[in-house]
């Protein structure tokens, strides 16, 4: 399994379904999770992080309340990245897979997720050069 995916599942995605969803905030939006993980994975440091900046803490990707409102859950994910050498084939794949179960699941996200997608290319892609 890609490890993107693994991290995504059993971290950022499990947090949101606890409890029957009690962790969702307002303006959730199913692709959130994932979104998470791709900002972590391509450099973007989560709150509890010594590299975490008060100025670029992520709010410009995400809504600020899934970084500082999940308890240490980005934190954690960011942790479990630690080690993981990312290529572009697995993020590629993870995007794909994320995709997918947006569209089967969730097709009113579609919409926000793919613009996501676009808005933050150069990102990725600026990250992955750096590789």
């Amino acid at each position: 399994m890609n490890p993107l995916e693994s991290i995504f599942q059993n971290y950022a995605y499990d947090y949101f379904c606890l409890m029957g969803g009690s962790g969702r905030y307002e303006g959730y939006r199913e692709w959130h999770p994932a979104g998470l993980v791709l900002m972590i994975a391509t450099g973007v440091s989560p709150p509890q992080s010594p590299e975490w900046q008060i100025n670029h803490d992520g709010s410009d990707y995400l809504p600020s309340k899934v970084w500082r409102k999940t308890d240490q859950m980005p934190y954690q994910v960011s942790e479990k990245l630690k080690g993981i050498t990312l290529t572009r084939n697995m993020l590629e794949e993870f995007i794909e897979s994320i995709s997918l179960k947006i569209r089967k699941n969730s097709p009113d996200d579609e919409y926000t997720w793919n613009g996501f997608l676009e808005e933050k290319k150069d990102h990725f892609d600026i990250f992955l050069s750096g590789k």
